[in-house]
């Protein structure tokens, strides 16, 4: 799982995210947050990250992800979330549920409107459980202003949903991702569901995109 938050003011949206992936093979760090500087977009995931099938195949979520961004240039918005969220769906649908209740995948995706000159947030949830396979836009369902996906999702969620306004959004954000790795980092290597660097991306309502230089590649420790 992950730690994954999304947050604006009226100077910029933030996506931040930690590292860590448990794994039923190994754990390693993972990347998270996929961007395209050119054109400022960003799109972050969390849930599940790769599958293995029968034949030996992996699919993971971080190709899909490098495809839409590197396809993104800052007009074909629309069939580049098609083709993502297609992959994602039988992705997801593909995947055995066994003794889990669901399997899930969520994104966040920022871009810069070149033509109305704003950043754009929408949130997306593909799901499989007992019941079948379900695909969801959540852009209208939850406070963009400050939003959690994945683990300890229900904690933050519930203490930001009325939020408006937070002016120093990356040290608010930071602090919380710090504080459940911490938290993390006392259990056993094999259960955390949170740790590792942090990996963050924002842009600002000139259009710029920054992001942090310490993205992780999936290197196992």
């Amino acid at each position: 799982m992950t730690c994954l938050i999304h947050a604006r003011n009226k100077y910029k949206t933030l996506v931040a995210s930690d590292s860590w992936n448990t794994s039923s093979i190994h754990n390693h760090m993972i990347q998270k947050i996929t961007i395209n500087k050119k054109f400022p977009c960003i799109l972050s995931s969390a849930g599940e990250n790769s599958a293995t099938y029968d034949n030996g195949d992996i699919v993971n979520i971080l190709d899909f992800m490098n495809a839409f961004v590197q396809r993104y240039n800052g007009y074909n918005f629309q069939e580049c979330l098609h083709e993502l969220l297609e992959k994602s769906y039988k992705f997801i649908n593909d995947m055995r549920l066994n003794n889990d209740y669901e399997k899930v995948v969520q994104y966040f995706i920022v871009y810069y409107d070149v033509t109305n000159q704003t950043i754009i947030s929408r949130a997306f949830e593909i799901v499989k459980n007992t019941s079948g396979t379900y695909s969801y836009e959540l852009t209208e369902r939850i406070n963009l202003n400050f939003t959690s996906f994945g683990t300890y999702w229900y904690e933050i969620n519930t203490k930001f949903f009325k939020t408006v306004k937070i002016l120093f959004i990356k040290e608010k954000v930071f602090k919380i991702i710090k504080k459940y790795s911490k938290l993390e980092s006392k259990l056993p290597i094999d259960e955390r569901k949170v740790g590792g660097p942090i990996q963050w991306a924002q842009i600002n309502r000139q259009g710029k995109l920054i992001h942090s230089n310490n993205i992780v590649s999936c290197k196992n420790i």
